[in-house]
């Protein structure tokens, strides 16, 4: 007789006292001790708690929130306010309720005859029950509901470890944190006002703040869930795909390659791989962040809620507030990648950046050479003509184009069926088809100062962007790749470590010859033979 094949199931998680036993709880909304930086011992990154930061403790201790009452586990809040949404409203405390013992249901009432909120919807959780009907999905979720209704309280938070989510300052000193964290001290800012006298009261405040709680509850497992669940996020996207998070996917095309000087150092070389600056943006999406508010928006934003601009019709600095629309999009994580994202319609890449109706800043360009400007007072009357907004694409490249010249990828095709499927590379920045050599100057001008060499330069008249990736034709053979459509994939490598290795890699002889002294890589490729055969015929 077989053995019955049971399907893959995961329970809701219930926090005992005895599952608890021996883990310390995180208690304090403080980051360090008093006048030191040593790590509350009771706090959020407390090494006592989660190890020592830089340990193996850190990445595998975990924690949690004591509640002084008990909040619904997020999956049965949001069944039940599937099966009947006007629950959510009594939880709310802004629908007045009757529980019909006999049907085992709320029923809508009023001020009078009714009861509304968190306490009293709890009260009845247990008695609770829904009517299947003729949906299958709809009794999916009552039998979930029915299974864990009596055992989907929690007064316990789980806190997860320190080391993913550590406190860090950086090399200009400022302070930075896994956003989670602010989620964490919600639940104990909360609690607190969970007082002894607050218990026993048992009014409507009491109701309020327990179910405050329940709402942060519910936004925490949002949080987690998003980075978990779907394509592109950690299961899908990590475990279960063949991609990395912020690669590009991109078709190939054939390499532009122009030489009219071999000692040209913007000459594109054999172990360089042609990234158009959109794909290379969004594939270096959280360094491109760091450099667009470094080099740009640090200079702009002046105060805590003042942006410095220029009066588009005036081309005069103002300090001005920010918008609140400016504020999410220009100073949070989230809106400068959706800001990021925009730029891949092309309509939008040759338009000025424009922030509440001002000009980021300026460009002056003069003689193949050109420079920022933020405060357009500076600026000599016969030098007006010279001067332009900032373009989004000018933006960008700026941003990016010497730093990317110091960072390394690895292209790959899939199926990976061999050596040379993925391949390290050095990267090429390519913008539009009629780039411009630039030199970066200060302004004024001084003779010979440079402050930096751009060699593909937008040209902001010309809307054809390279917007594929160019592969050398020695690696084409390796990656059975050609020019009808095929696509790969690129990514940009972050940390000095791995820059480290692949130099010594592309520096070895190794790389380029297998164990017999033969050749890794050639030119010797379908298409590359065809062509010279046409060519020499």
């Amino acid at each position: 007789m077989s053995e019955k094949i049971l399907p893959f199931n995961i329970d809701i998680l219930q926090l005992t006292d005895a599952l608890v036993q021996g883990i310390k709880p995180v208690t304090v909304l403080d980051i360090f001790e008093n006048n030191s930086k040593d790590f509350h011992n009771d706090g959020l990154f407390s090494t006592e708690i989660f190890g020592k930061v830089g340990s193996s403790d850190r990445t595998r201790k975990f924690s949690y929130i004591q509640l002084n009452a008990s909040i619904m586990h997020p999956i049965i809040y949001k069944i039940i306010v599937d099966l009947k949404g006007y629950y959510e409203d009594i939880m709310k405390g802004k629908q007045y309720a009757i529980f019909d013992k006999v049907n085992k249901e709320f029923v809508k009432s009023n001020e009078i005859e009714g009861k509304t909120g968190f306490i009293f919807f709890l009260s009845h959780l247990e008695e609770l029950s829904f009517q299947h009907t003729q949906s299958n999905r709809r009794d999916l979720k009552i039998v979930l509901f029915e299974k864990y209704k009596t055992k989907c309280l929690t007064d316990k938070i789980v806190v997860i470890p320190a080391g993913y989510r550590d406190f860090i300052i950086d090399k200009e000193g400022k302070p930075t944190e896994d956003e989670i964290n602010g989620i964490y001290r919600k639940f104990i800012s909360k609690n607190n006002l969970l007082s002894k006298d607050v218990l026993k009261s048992n009014n409507e405040s009491l109701g309020q703040i327990v179910y405050s709680l329940q709402e942060t509850f519910n936004e925490l497992y949002t949080y987690i869930k998003n980075m978990l669940d779907g394509k592109n996020k950690l299961i899908l996207g990590k475990w279960a795909a063949h991609r990395v998070y912020n690669t590009t996917r991109n078709v190939a095309s054939a390499p532009v390659i122009e030489v009219h000087d071999l000692d040209d150092e913007s000459n594109v070389k054999v172990d360089q791989t042609q990234i158009g600056l959109y794909q290379y943006i969004k594939a270096s999406l959280p360094i491109t962040i760091h450099l667009l508010r470094d080099k740009f928006l640090s200079n702009v934003f002046v105060g805590e809620n003042d942006i410095k601009l220029i009066n588009q019709k005036t081309l005069q600095s103002e300090t001005i507030p920010m918008s609140n629309d400016t504020i999410k999009k220009w100073t949070t994580d989230d809106g400068l990648e959706k800001l990021i994202t925009s730029f891949s319609e092309e309509a939008s890449r040759n338009l000025p950046v424009i922030i509440d109706d001002h000009y980021l800043c300026l460009i002056w360009e003069k003689d193949n050479k050109f420079s920022v400007i933020f405060d357009p007072s500076i600026l000599k009357e016969e030098d007006l003509k010279y001067v332009h907004p900032i373009t989004y694409s000018e933006l960008y490249y700026i941003t990016v184009a010497i730093d990317s010249r110091n960072r390394v990828g690895f292209v790959n095709r899939y199926p990976v069926i061999n050596f040379g499927s993925i391949y390290p590379t050095y990267i090429y920045l390519r913008t539009t088809s009629t780039a411009k050599r630039m030199q970066e100057v200060s302004y004024p001008p001084v003779e010979g100062e440079v402050l930096g060499e751009y060699y593909q330069y937008p040209d902001i008249t010309n809307d054809k962007y390279f917007d594929t990736i160019g592969v050398s034709p020695i690696h084409l053979a390796r990656l059975g790749m050609d020019f009808d459509g095929d696509t790969g994939s690129f990514m940009v490598m972050f940390s000095d470590q791995s820059k480290e290795e692949i130099d010594k890699l592309l520096d070895s002889p190794i790389f380029y010859k297998d164990f017999n002294e033969n050749a890794n890589f050639g030119s010797g490729y379908d298409t590359v033979k065809y062509v010279v055969e046409n060519m020499t015929a």
